[in-house]
């Protein structure tokens, strides 16, 4: 994945290259994890099950964000409570951020299984490593590259073309998603 994402990079900007392969590998992981921060990408989505009385989230070693809690068996998630509304009963849960554990608020719920829906954090890319493959990633990726590397130019034209590629390319991984 990272070769053809660099190709494409190189391609648009008129063969273009970073100081080093590290230096572009640097940048279209800055790249991802601005795409993957962006939204909760339903590609990202995954479920993990807790056994009954199981808290910790610390056994989800790819968690990047939980998103919804269920009581094994229901119908309709748990009420998820803010840090603040931690002591208001009318919600079942929140999530200690800090100690990666969800606190219950509701006892109803401490001998069921919980299943967790959560967007997961795919591992960095690397030379050899492909985290995730999705149509119109690739090609968002390498404009974000470009958008980082010409940000030090004073050619407005590339820039301003990247910019159109970029949004026009997002769209695309948006309609994608939401077509999931």
């Amino acid at each position: 994945m990272f070769e053809n994402i660099y190709d494409i990079f190189k391609v648009e900007l008129d063969g273009e290259e970073f100081d080093s392969d590290d230096d572009a590998l640097i940048s279209a992981n800055i790249a991802l994890d601005e795409i993957f921060a962006d939204r909760d990408w339903k590609f990202l989505l995954k479920t993990a099950t807790l056994p009954a009385g199981t808290l910790s989230l610390a056994s989800i070693t790819d968690l990047g964000k939980v998103i919804d809690v269920w009581a094994e068996g229901s119908e309709e998630p748990l009420r998820k409570a803010t840090f603040q509304q931690r002591f208001d009963s009318s919600y079942d849960y929140w999530i200690d951020v800090p100690n990666n554990t969800l606190v219950l608020i509701n006892e109803t719920y401490i001998n069921t299984n919980l299943v967790v829906d959560y967007k997961f954090k795919p591992d960095a890319l690397t030379d050899s490593n492909t985290p995730i493959t999705v149509d119109h990633l690739n090609a968002l990726v390498a404009y974000r590259m470009g958008l980082q590397y010409f940000r030090k130019d004073q050619d407005t034209t590339i820039y301003n073309t990247l910019v159109e590629k970029e949004d026009t390319t997002m769209n695309l991984l948006i309609a994608y998603n939401e077509s999931l």
